[in-house]
């Protein structure tokens, strides 16, 4: 799909919500640079904000404590978790694993059990196997990787604020598609909340319009998880009417 496609569905967006003035510059700028998204950035037009997920270094890295992820990832993870400072002492560790999605977080059993909330230790599975699933988190633009690591840390943060029995309660309900959709969308609005919700649209964009993934999966991804435009709309007005906000799901 060419950039001329991507340019007519910001268009339409702004088009939408052009009464949001306060960042449409911002917009603006992603429509004549679309290729930023996926994967090019260049400091002389963005915003050091915009940027520095890709000029991330190894002393930055080293400054990150009690995490551990892939050196393939570590660009991605570390640039996503430079959003949330809450995090700072989270004992996070990312690993491969056969599982049915690209990743999900989650405590460790043992830690959920026997620490405290704050003490807990969280895994965060990357799918490294194309048989396993729909969309190999290697092949998503690395602008994009940064919005889907800030959605599953944002799930951290969820965590981190519960005690024992409410993170029980969370996950028994988590099998209810209801209570799945609003969960899901509670979260996508965290991460935006967080800072990254250009990554997370470029991630929401990319499933439905880039992904070889298959049309039910993308059915799946449109009802449970904020579509596109929903990405972009909340990024737009979030700060400027953020009560309202929280009570749209």
């Amino acid at each position: 799909m060419g950039n001329s496609i991507v340019k007519e569905y910001i268009i339409t967006q702004i088009r939408k919500i052009f009464r949001y003035r306060t960042r449409l510059i911002t917009l603006l700028i992603i429509l004549l640079n679309i290729n930023h998204i996926y994967g090019q950035c260049d400091s002389s037009i963005f915003s050091n904000r915009y940027c520095s997920p890709f000029t991330i270094d190894s002393q930055q890295i080293v400054s990150f404590k009690n995490k551990s992820v892939s050196p393939e990832f570590e660009i991605s993870f570390y640039s996503a978790l430079n959003y949330f400072p809450e995090l700072d002492n989270a004992r996070i560790v990312c690993k491969s694993a056969k599982i049915k999605t690209t990743l999900n977080a989650r405590p460790t059993i043992i830690s959920l059990f026997f620490k405290s909330q704050y003490k807990r230790k969280y895994v965060i599975r990357i799918n490294a196997n194309i048989n396993d699933s729909v969309i190999l988190f290697r092949n998503i633009p690395q602008f994009a990787q940064i919005g889907l690591f800030g959605h599953e840390l944002s799930h951290i943060v969820d965590y981190q604020n519960r005690n024992f029995f409410k993170v029980i309660s969370r996950l028994l309900n988590y099998s209810n598609t209801k209570n799945k959709e609003k969960f899901e969308k509670e979260v996508d609005f965290l991460t935006i909340k967080h800072g990254l919700g250009l990554n997370l649209f470029a991630w929401s964009y990319y499933v439905q319009y880039y992904s070889i993934a298959e049309e039910e999966y993308k059915r799946f991804k449109r009802q449970i998880y904020l579509e596109p435009q929903e990405v972009l709309y909340l990024y737009i007005i979030q700060g400027i009417r953020l009560p309202e906000i929280t009570t749209i799901y």
